[in-house]
């Protein structure tokens, strides 16, 4: 029978096998494996790998982070791929295209004599019904390279869309991209018969909805979390005034692209993406254009494209041909002078980017940076009757402003930005003369994408990398990891030192002359080295407005923070850093109460001020001071701070909440108590019922006995009495 059963089953089961097609036994692993040891023991002695097996492993890794490996998988290895090199491809002129260009879309591109290498790959595999993959240098024009296919789609498929008929859709990371791409779309469009509309994060969903029901759109540009919002009607639970569905309207959706692909999923749109994809019609063409490409992204081609080509716009290095990319080594405490120096020689004439890590790094130096250089010290004496440098502020925690920030630098013909890198990606703001990275980009992808925010469209651009003495090493891992070549900075024209800067040639004070005419403001300070003039600034500024005092020790705060998590630890590290340089760089008045204060780095050479009694310097702001006042003499009269009303409100609630679960907990205990009192008193009651039948019943007995013990009854009475006392009792 058992021979019979394994018949049918496929043939006997032999020692050794295994029940599971294609899983290897264990035998045979451990054969394998004493295999392979018998073949190193035949290899001679040079072929042998030497060393420390735990050294030869940590050097693995090491190479591991250096080079990173792209693991091609075998699925991806059968798209076609077209490989173009910058100087080995010329500028084709618009009527070499094949397909050819509509003539309204041919006049609207008329001011660019020639298509980038990336438009002539792009467009034509566009145009003939594939999904593509492009990747090419920042300011490589891949901006038209897919607005112009996208556009001649339309028109070629329905010469006149519906109102609310949506056919394309762009996906762009951040509001600032979606903007600059809405502006290039709007200028194709100008005299076409299509309609789009912009949809960002930050206003109001109401306000969109209402948007398109009055104007349409037929092409949707938009960050991935609104855009996610309107397709799966969450806007329901943001108070929206109308039952409205966009998933209704992009059923005939034609081209699907996504800019900065590789962004997208970094900043943890992933899911958002996966929630637009399962939306949209499967058949329609897609597209993804990035500068660099990760392995989230290999998964995303094959999930999300039917018939998928990749174009590759590849030079010597992954930054721009026409860039000239320099580095600076500098002590922490020194890069805020050297900053001042540069900016002072170049703000007036160039216009200049400044990327900070954190966006408390932003507030600060941003305002340092307007009191001094832009003249708006609350110091008369610094003030500056003639041109002062114009500076401006920007990062993704500004909800409102930021759209009118990037448009007035847009439009400035010279002055600094100092962002965080929402500003790293994608933006094309025209004449960018010099990109400065303050402080190092979290990865080497965002250093790629910092540097091309200037040399874009064949136009020269510079950019400088600011590191510390320890970080040095950074510029062979950026050689290694993107292959970009960083040349020594070095200013012949003018002195880095503050004390020696030129002030003949400019209008504004130089740092040395706001810290002279700031002197007032610090003699209270017992400084250790007088010479460093740029922290005697940034702390006189401190003691002259306490909000700039707080945005100093978040920033600091922030900074740490950054270079704690920094992806390239072995660099980066807190402990190699020297953290009172820093802390003076930062010009604080005094070191934040953090855990690293205990155990990270050396802070012996922080300078600092003393007896500067912190807690009387005012605020600028009227109603913080009111506030600073009154919070003051709350302490003089208890001897604590009183709350702020953030933290007040954030108590309460904490302890509403606390009384609300102790009120609970209690009515859950008498419950309790009250439930288990009534079992017993149930359980008392039975038992007291059984015990007094039981006695009844014992007394009846007793009474029997007795009368059969006086002869009372005859031995046959007593046993049918007795038995039929039992029988009742059993029913």
């Amino acid at each position: 029978m058992k021979k019979k059963h394994l018949l049918q089953r496929g043939g006997s089961k032999k020692k050794g096998s295994s029940s599971r097609p294609g899983r290897v036994s264990k035998a045979t692993k451990r054969r394998e494996k004493r295999r392979k040891k018998r073949e190193q023991k035949k290899q001679p002695p040079d072929a042998r790998p030497a060393g420390n097996p735990v050294s030869q492993k940590v050097n693995q890794e090491v190479a591991t982070v250096l080079d990173e490996p792209v693991q091609e998988d075998p699925a991806l290895a059968t798209i076609p791929t077209t490989s173009l090199h910058p100087t080995q491809t010329k500028l084709s002129p618009w009527d070499r295209l094949e397909p050819s260009l509509l003539p309204e879309l041919r006049s609207a591109v008329s001011c660019f004599p020639a298509m980038t290498p990336v438009q002539g790959a792009a467009i034509p595999l566009f145009l003939t019904n594939k999904d593509v993959v492009a990747q090419a240098a920042t300011g490589s024009g891949k901006t038209l390279a897919f607005l112009l296919p996208l556009v001649q789609i339309l028109l070629r498929t329905k010469r006149k869309w519906k109102k609310h008929e949506v056919g394309a859709i762009v996906v762009a990371p951040t509001r600032e991209l979606t903007n600059q791409i809405a502006s290039v779309l709007c200028d194709l469009i100008r005299e076409l018969p299509l309609t789009h509309l912009l949809l960002v994060g930050g206003t109001d969903i109401g306000q969109d909805i209402r948007r398109f029901e009055e104007d349409g759109a037929n092409v949707l540009v938009a960050t991935p979390g609104r855009l996610c919002e309107l397709l799966s009607n969450q806007q329901q639970l943001r108070k929206s005034v109308t039952d409205f569905s966009l998933a209704s309207h992009v059923k005939s959706l034609e081209v699907l692209v996504l800019d900065e692909a590789d962004k997208l999923l970094e900043l943890g749109f992933s899911v958002h993406i996966d929630a637009i994809l399962s939306v949209l019609p499967k058949q329609r063409r897609t597209g993804l254009f990035s500068a660099t490409q990760t392995q989230e992204l290999e998964d995303l081609i094959r999930a999300g494209m039917r018939n998928p080509v990749r174009v590759i716009i590849k030079g010597d290095s992954i930054t721009p041909e026409t860039l000239e990319n320099y580095y600076r080594i500098e002590e922490d405490d020194k890069k805020m002078e050297f900053l001042l120096n540069f900016l002072e020689k170049r703000g007036r004439g160039q216009k200049i980017l400044v990327f900070l890590a954190t966006c408390a790094c932003v507030d600060y130096f941003g305002s340092a940076l307007k009191e001094i250089l832009a003249g708006k010290s609350a110091n008369p004496e610094t003030l500056s009757e003639k041109s002062p440098i114009p500076v401006l502020a920007l990062h993704g925690k500004m909800k409102t402003k930021r759209e009118k920030v990037f448009e007035s630098f847009r439009g400035m013909a010279n002055g600094v930005m100092v962002c965080t890198d929402v500003m790293a990606r994608g933006i094309d703001v025209p004449d960018i003369d010099w990109v400065v990275q303050f402080h190092p980009p979290s990865t080497s992808k965002a250093f790629v994408h910092r540097c091309g925010r200037t040399a874009r469209s064949g136009s020269e651009g510079k950019a400088l990398l600011l590191l510390s003495p320890h970080e040095e090493p950074y510029l062979e891992f950026l050689r290694l990891n993107q292959g970009v070549k960083l040349l020594p900075f070095t200013d012949e024209g003018a002195s880095m030192e503050v004390d020696k800067v030129d002030s003949t040639k400019h209008e504004v004070p130089t740092a040395v002359e706001a810290a002279e005419k700031l002197e007032s403001c610090t003699e209270a300070m017992d400084l250790k080295d007088k010479s460093d003039k740029v922290t005697t600034v940034l702390r006189a500024l401190q003691l002259k407005d306490h909000g700039l005092f707080d945005k100093a020790i978040r920033a600091f705060v922030s900074y740490i923070q950054f270079y704690r998590k920094h992806e390239c630890g072995l660099i980066f590290h807190l402990k190699e850093c020297n953290l009172g340089r820093l802390a003076n760089g930062f010009g604080l008045l005094k070191l934040p109460k953090m855990p690293e204060v205990k155990w990270a780095g050396d802070w012996s050479a922080f300078d600092a001020p003393g007896d500067v009694e912190v807690n009387g310097i005012p605020y600028r702001d009227q109603q913080k001071e009111k506030r600073r006042k009154e919070d003051l003499k709350a302490f003089e009269a208890t001897g604590k701070w009183p709350l702020k009303r953030a933290a007040l409100k954030k108590r309460e609630k904490f302890l509403e909440k606390r009384e609300a679960e102790a009120e609970a907990r209690k009515e859950r205990q008498e419950r309790l108590k009250r439930l288990k009192a009534s079992k017993q008193k149930k359980k008392r009651s039975r038992k007291s019922a059984f015990d007094l039948e039981n006695f009844e019943e014992l007394d009846k007995d007793w009474k029997l006995i007795k009368k059969f013990n006086k002869r009372k009854l005859t031995k046959e009475q007593f046993d049918e009495e007795f038995l039929a006392d039992e029988a009742a009792g059993d029913r």
